[in-house]
């Protein structure tokens, strides 16, 4: 199941991604990377 190319690999990881950006990045404009490297910890903490 780890080889190389199999599809479930990073499903879970994959699946947290798209939720990261389509929930919380996608939506928003940040002035600088520290707030947006704050607001993306802020979301995993509450994850």
């Amino acid at each position: 199941m780890s080889r190389r190319g199999y599809r479930h690999d990073n499903a879970v990881a994959e699946s947290f991604f798209q939720l990261l950006k389509r929930g919380r990045i996608g939506r928003q404009t940040y002035l600088t990377r520290d707030a947006a490297t704050q607001d993306v910890f802020d979301y995993i903490e509450m994850f």
